[in-house]
């Protein structure tokens, strides 16, 4: 099995990775539930497009409007009301049953210089089989307008979310506009609703992570037989029991060569995963810890697991070097301060060069390799680790 290194990336002769801008990050635990965070405030209507717009005064009673709710808040200890923290923005079902039926939760004026892109999470419930029909809606207001960004609507029959996925709207649309993101409730006979973890930020920089594993053994041993399914979780899906989202956690075997593949896209970051046949938790491959992990840097990532295989723990060694010319044309000089072994892999992880210091010392040529980014990996009974260099 591959062993998937953890990188540590080197910033070397002028690379660099570019940062994240957050505009607003907000899950309503500052207040403590006392009042709302600067800037947000609720108010009624009778549309969705503000007409006789009427603000509503902070409340704790989750029956009138908008309020700041913890895992109490409608009798009980609900702890799945709240998607981190103590805290979120709640809505009782009967909020709208009289008066206005419309409820708006409104954000700060938010300027949006660059790009961005809108993340929160949401308590949403449907039960169209009692005809108790939830609508909700995302809606950005430019200081004239209310546009529509996303919806939700119980007739139409959409998917519960209970803080199971993120919603994601592109806010590009508006760059350059001074906006408010507003959350709204329609009475309409259907359940509380919640929304927590509010973020706009500039898009995270996303890369492909491709996941191989093994089952050879498990088909030889029996226990992974025709019929049975494969699942990945972990906690790029907040550790999603396995089956329930088939789509993001199921790996298939195309050509029969018993390696079963997944490929997905995540942002810069650590992440743990196991692997797991059937539906629930008792197919894993192991009891507990440890979780295989990997770590997303500034490009796409390979594993190559065998399942049923722990992943033999990595250690990550520090090094003084010198690497250049970078970018390189062809001939790299490698000077460290100690002699290590030298790995040059391409970008899907293979080895497509070796060497072994001398010295202290050597070069890697690169001439006949095509131009793209590489991974330059120095390696001694310790650990390792890694630098990326560019082929022109």
């Amino acid at each position: 099995m591959k062993k998937l290194y953890i990188l540590a990336i080197a910033i070397v002769f002028g690379l660099s990775i570019n940062a994240q801008t957050v505009l607003l990050e907000e899950g309503f635990e500052n207040e403590a539930g006392a009042s709302w965070p600067t800037g947000w405030t609720t108010w009624s209507a009778s549309d969705l497009i503000g007409t006789d717009l009427t603000a509503t005064d902070f409340t704790t009673d989750f029956d009138p409007t908008w309020f700041v709710g913890n895992s109490a808040s409608f009798g009980g200890d609900n702890p799945e009301y709240i998607h981190t923290g103590d805290y979120a923005a709640m809505l009782g079902y009967d909020a709208g049953a009289t008066g206005n039926a419309f409820h708006y939760l409104m954000s700060p004026e938010l300027e949006l210089t660059e790009d961005m892109t809108l993340t929160y999470w949401h308590w949403y419930f449907n039960n169209p089989v009692n005809s108790w029909y939830s609508n909700t809606y995302c809606l950005v207001f430019d200081g004239t307008n209310y546009t529509t960004v996303e919806s939700f609507i119980g007739e139409d029959n959409p998917t519960n979310n209970e803080y199971a996925t993120p919603i994601i709207v592109d806010l590009t649309a508006f760059t350059g506009e001074t906006v408010q993101i507003v959350y709204v409730f329609e009475y309409n006979n259907g359940y509380q609703y919640m929304v927590d973890d509010v973020v706009i930020a500039s898009p995270a920089e996303t890369y492909n992570v491709t996941f191989n594993v093994d089952m050879t053994g498990a088909i030889d041993s029996g226990l992974f037989t025709a019929g049975d399914v494969l699942y990945i979780t972990g906690s790029f899906l907040d550790w999603t029991e396995p089956g329930l989202d088939p789509t993001n956690q199921t790996l298939t075997d195309d050509d029969g060569d018993n390696i079963y593949t997944l490929t997905r896209v995540d942002s810069i970051g650590d992440y743990a995963y196991k692997y797991f046949i059937g539906d629930g938790w008792g197919g894993g491959e192991w009891n507990g810890d440890p979780n295989r992990t990997y770590s997303v840097v500034d490009m796409d990532v390979v594993t190559e697991d065998v399942f049923g295989e722990v992943p033999a723990a990595i250690n990550t060694i520090s090094a003084e070097f010198k690497i250049g010319p970078n970018p390189t044309n062809g001939l790299v000089t490698i000077i460290a301060d100690a002699n290590y072994n030298v790995d040059v892999l391409d970008i899907t992880g293979k080895i497509i060069a070796t060497s072994t210091m001398q010295n202290n010392a050597t070069q890697i040529d690169l001439k006949n390799q095509s131009a793209g980014l590489y991974i330059i990996r120095l390696s001694n009974d310790e650990g390792s680790v890694q630098y990326k260099i560019i082929k022109q």
